[in-house]
């Protein structure tokens, strides 16, 4: 320390402030810097330098209080403005950090930092054009400054111009070969342009030069992964933990690798080991979720849904998934309703418009401008539904718009591109954007075939582009918006009464059913029943797992119990994880069904395969609270009768809507006994079987449930109706 007398020792005690805040010594730097302070109260060097120590404490407050004060004195120095900027940026003021960083190059333009740090607030306030001129000017002025050309790299990266990126990049790498970041940013834009070899080369050459990277390793990791090689990921994720503990990311790519392979234990594992580091971080509480639901544990995952949401994070799709679960589980509907207004008043209310204006299509003669929106014009679910629909549409009467959300279009997308009139693809399409397309197109009513399913667009509705909205199909709850006006159903699923308080939309009951259903072309024929040949039943459910609640189990076993010998098999995509496979075994074993008993399949990739597979199936049984849709439908073409048991929900009721409306509600039960006794009394009759399985095709094919020209004239109806009450 010096004796501050005179304005030479003021000199030496603010060059000796300087050394000590470069060394890291910010308090002893701090205490040298109030003693000249006390000599000369309005030195700006000392003001700036005791603000640069408080900005090193983390006290990014008092740094700009002192910076200030500074700039009072001196207003002439640009990188009092340039760290005056840092210290409101660090503060998350990043209009005042602007406007000083803005006065930094103002009073020397060459200020390469302040151009940098400008770049860097516009980039994460979206204005990513002013970032990539920021960046440039910055590098303009210091070519040889790398932290503007790895900043504007990851802008051109995030652009989509990754080959602009290389070719900033490249020449930085040759200048400086032993920067193991460099060669990892290099990476980053060589996998982004599709290169993975020379990306996971880039990599590697980072992991020689430092082998201790964890970034480099993480980012290998993810490469590998992409280039399909998945135990070579898995050990680089592995290492880059081992090296950093404390690295979420490389965590949570551990885990997210994990789950993809169906290892899910082992995910579990590793997104729980985030939470010892950031108990509050969002991602990890939303892959557990996500895990949880592959293990079809509904009460779990929604019970970390509602952890993600607890930690703050606007996050409509979270709160969706959240929606979705509770359908599987035993909630209340009281519940599931509250939740659905929670959801709207926090997401969609907000963004409230006026309706869009009516185009007077709905009276006689007019032709309704009918527009439906969906993630799903592909191969799923929804598709055998809308596409009868779609096709069946009388288009003197209808004129039809697809708006399509698809990430992965195939050839079903393709045939109902082709059906349609107007197809638009809103991926990627912010909703203010797309509600702009689709108000331009003036409907005069918007459908939408998600609700809460993922990838749905219900925020495009929440903008009001129609002035009748609704929702139908593909989600079997309430919505919540009030926006949506209107939710098509029918009087089985949803009868008139009490099922009307649950759903903020006004309910249309079609009178012969709300699905119209085509099966797939490639099914093969109707085989024989197998019990003739094994000599014993064998019952099946090929729905997804996470609909098997422990109510089903449990009235299932009873079933098995009743039947000597027989047998139940069961596919879903869960079951090709050994842990799920495990789990789901003890829980019948805990009911007294010994696992000989049970056969487990996972999902078939191939749909001939999948639907051959109904060939060993006696009697299909359908899972309550949440029944089967698609594969009730399935095994009734392939010549399988279906047992289902009537709820309380829709969800719980489309089994019976279905089965009613395919002439079979002798199959239909109203409690648990009735069910067991249903399905015993038919394994019972293999005659009656084998009758069943001869006639059930030509039954459905006579039925309401595939007479789209009927549907479609109903559906039709009931949206004039719609139009004309507004």
């Amino acid at each position: 320390m010096v004796n501050i007398n005179n304005r030479h020792d003021i000199q030496v005690a603010l060059q000796q402030g300087m050394t000590l805040l470069r060394e890291g010594d910010s308090q002893a730097a701090s205490r040298l810097l109030r003693e000249v302070l006390q000599v000369d109260p309005r030195n700006p060097d000392a003001l700036h330098l005791l603000g640069l120590a408080a900005l090193e404490n983390g006290d990014n407050k008092e740094a700009a209080r002192l910076i200030k004060r500074a700039i009072k004195a001196n207003p002439a120095v640009d990188f009092y403005h340039e760290n005056l900027g840092k210290a409101l940026f660090e503060s998350g003021h990043y209009r005042d950090a602007i406007a000083a960083l803005k006065r930094a190059v103002a009073l020397n333009g060459r200020n390469a930092e302040a151009y940098n740090r400008l770049g860097v607030i516009f980039r994460l306030q979206g204005r990513e054009q002013e970032a990539v001129r920021a960046f440039n000017k910055a590098i303009g002025i210091a070519p040889d400054y790398l932290q503007p050309v790895c900043n504007l790299a990851q802008v051109l990266i995030t652009q989509g111009r990754s080959g602009r990126a290389i070719e900033l990049l490249e020449p930085a790498v040759e200048r400086n070969p032993r920067l193991d970041f460099l060669h990892c940013q290099l990476g980053d834009a060589l996998r982004a342009g599709g290169r993975l070899d020379d990306a996971i080369a880039a990599y590697r050459q980072a992991i020689a030069i430092n082998g201790r990277n964890p970034d480099a390793h993480n980012r290998l990791g993810i490469a590998l992964d992409a280039r399909g090689e998945a135990e070579a990921a898995l050990q680089s994720f592995r290492r880059a933990v081992e090296i950093d503990p404390g690295d979420i990311g490389a965590r949570n790519n551990l885990g997210v690798a994990l789950q993809r392979r169906w290892r899910l234990d082992e995910a579990l594992e590793a997104f729980n080991g985030i939470l010892g580091i950031a108990p509050d971080y969002p991602d990890a509480h939303k892959n557990i979720a996500i895990t949880l639901k592959a293990q079809a544990r509904p009460e779990e995952a929604a019970e970390a849904y509602r952890k993600v949401l607890a930690t703050g994070v606007k996050a409509p799709d979270i709160h969706s998934d959240l929606l979705l679960m509770l359908n599987y589980t035993a909630a209340p509907q009281e519940e599931i309703h509250a939740q659905s207004l929670r959801w709207d008043e926090r997401y969609a209310a907000p963004l409230g418009r006026k309706k869009a204006a009516r185009s007077g299509a709905a009276g006689a003669g007019s032709r309704l401008r009918v527009g439906y929106i969906s993630p799903d014009f592909r191969s799923h679910s929804v598709a055998c539904f809308f596409e009868p629909l779609l096709q069946a549409h009388d288009r003197n009467r209808v004129e039809v718009y697809c708006y399509a959300n698809v990430k992965q279009p195939d050839e079903v997308t393709g045939r109902l591109e082709a059906a349609s009139d107007h197809w638009r693809s809103i991926l990627g399409e912010p909703d203010a954007e797309a509600a702009r397309r689709i108000r331009a197109d003036r409907l005069d009513i918007l459908v939408d075939l998600a609700g809460h399913t993922a990838d749905n667009r219900l925020l495009v509705l929440a903008h009001r582009p129609a002035p009748v909205q609704a929702t139908w199909l593909g989600y079997p709850n309430t919505t919540g918006m009030g926006a949506i006006d209107y939710r098509i159903t029918d009087g089985i699923a949803d009868p008139e009464g009490e099922a009307d308080r649950h759903y903020r939309e006004r309910l249309i009951r079609l009178p012969a059913g709300f699905l119209c259903y085509r099966p797939d072309e490639r099914a093969p024929g109707v085989s024989r029943p197998p019990c003739l040949d094994s000599g014993h039943i064998t019952f099946g459910s090929f729905n997804n797992l996470l609909k098997v609640s422990a109510g089903t189990i449990e009235v299932w076993s009873r079933i098995l119990h009743a039947v000597p010998a027989s047998r139940l098999l069961l596919k879903s995509r869960q079951l090709a994880d050994e842990g799920v496979k495990r789990n789901c075994l003890g829980k019948f074993e805990r009911e007294g069904i010994s696992p000989g008993r049970i056969e487990l399949h996972a999902e078939l990739p191939d749909k001939r395969d999948h639907l051959a597979l109904y060939g060993k199936i006696d009697i299909a049984l359908d899972p309550f609270p949440y029944n089967g849709t698609t594969t009730t439908c399935e095994a009734l073409w392939m010549g399988v009768p279906v047992v289902a048991r009537r709820g309380e929900r829709h969800s719980a009721r489309v089994g019976a809507s279905l089965l009613t409306h395919a002439g079979l509600a002798e199959l239909i039960a109203d409690d648990a006994d009735a069910y067991v006794g249903i399905a015993s009394e038919l394994a019972s009759d293999r005659d009656r079987l084998a009758g069943l399985r001869r006639g059930l095709r030509d039954r459905l094919t006579g039925s309401a449930l595939m007479d789209a020209a009927a549907f479609a004239r109903e559906l039709e109806n009931a949206y004039f109706r719609m139009a004309g009450a507004g």
